[in-house]
């Protein structure tokens, strides 16, 4: 089954801020998605964080566990955002950008994200 990769990032705020909510991130989504493969990239290799944004790799499988996860996630950091990046299989790029604290509406965003249209 091919592989998916998902970029996530934090828009709009301070690098070192960034690097600790990504951490959380990972964190976080390695209990929540056993399945997927987290790591953590640095955008500036001459930054000396641990990588502010999060590279998850996993199936289609785990697409319902990865947005539960993200939206458990944002549902404890309601001063969170988490912009999320992806090629579809039809070479296209998509995007979203979820705030903390919508329940379920993140849930639903997330998982629209991850299905190819």
């Amino acid at each position: 089954m091919p592989s998916e990769s998902i970029e996530c990032s934090f828009p709009g705020i301070d690098g070192a801020t960034a690097d600790v909510l990504a951490g959380d991130l990972v964190d976080s989504l390695e209990v929540d998605v056993p399945a997927a493969t987290i790591e953590r990239i640095r955008s500036d290799p001459l930054t000396q964080d641990f990588g502010a944004t999060v590279l998850v790799i996993l199936s289609a499988p785990a697409f319902v566990a990865l947005a539960s996860g993200v939206s458990k996630w944002l549902a404890r950091r309601s001063d969170a955002s988490v912009h999320m990046h992806r090629t579809d299989s039809k070479g296209r790029e998509r995007t979203v950008t979820v705030h903390g604290q919508i329940g379920r509406r993140a849930d639903d965003l997330i998982r629209e994200f991850l299905i190819d249209d």
